[in-house]
C-alpha cells in the first residue's frame, strides 16, 4: 500500500510540473524598455589642459575629483583650481570648492569660496564670491547670484553683481547704491 501512495504522489507531481511548463512555453523573455544609464566616470587629482592649435596653453583645470556623466559629458568638480592663460602677458587663477561645466560649454560655473586673482599680481588684489562663472570663449567672468567682494590693496568693496571683460579689461559693477564702470 505504501508503494501505491508514493506512485500516486509522484504522478501528481509530474502532472503539476508538466502543466506549469506547458503554460509557460509561449512566454517570451521581457526586455528593458529603456536603455540603462551609463555609469559616471571619475578621476582623482586630475588636470585637464586645454590648448590652442599651435599648442599654447589656454587653461589648466585641476581638481581633487572630477566626475563626468557620459550621456551629457557634464563635468562636476571638487576643490577646483583653474589657471586661465588669457595671453602670454596675462594669466588668471581661480579657486573654488566646487565647479560645473555643462557638456562642451565654454562656461565654467564655480561655487563655494570662489577666489579670482591675477596670477602674477599682488595677493591682496582679488575678487571673492560664493558663486562665479567664467566664459572662456568670450573671456568674461561674471557673478551669478551672490554678492561679490573686490579687494585692491587695503581697499575693499562689496557689490551685488559684476561683469569683468578680461580681454578688454573692462569692469562693470552694480550695487544697491549705484554702479561703477571702469574702462
Amino acid at each position: 500500500m505504501n508503494w501505491r501512495w508514493i506512485s500516486i504522489a509522484a504522478l501528481l507531481g509530474a502532472l503539476a510540473i508538466g502543466y506549469g511548463a506547458w503554460n509557460r512555453r509561449d512566454a517570451t523573455p521581457g526586455f528593458l524598455s529603456a536603455v540603462p544609464e551609463r555609469p559616471k566616470y571619475y578621476l582623482r587629482n586630475a588636470v585637464i589642459t586645454e590648448t590652442q592649435e599651435d599648442g599654447s596653453v589656454v587653461s589648466q583645470l585641476a581638481a581633487a575629483r572630477i566626475e563626468m556623466q557620459p550621456a551629457t559629458e557634464d563635468l562636476s568638480m571638487q576643490n577646483v583650481n583653474l589657471h586661465y592663460h588669457q595671453s602670454s602677458q596675462q594669466e588668471w587663477r581661480m579657486t573654488a570648492e566646487r565647479g560645473f561645466r555643462a557638456g562642451n560649454s565654454p562656461v565654467i560655473e564655480l561655487a563655494g569660496n570662489v577666489l579670482l586673482r591675477p596670477a602674477d599680481g599682488d595677493a591682496r588684489d582679488a575678487l571673492s564670491a560664493e558663486e562665479l562663472a567664467i566664459d572662456t570663449q568670450r573671456e568674461i567672468a561674471y557673478s551669478t547670484s551672490s554678492p561679490v567682494r573686490i579687494r585692491h590693496g587695503n581697499h575693499a568693496i562689496l557689490v551685488d553683481s559684476f561683469r569683468f571683460d578680461m580681454k578688454d579689461e573692462k569692469l562693470h559693477m552694480k550695487s544697491v547704491q549705484g554702479q561703477y564702470e571702469q574702462g
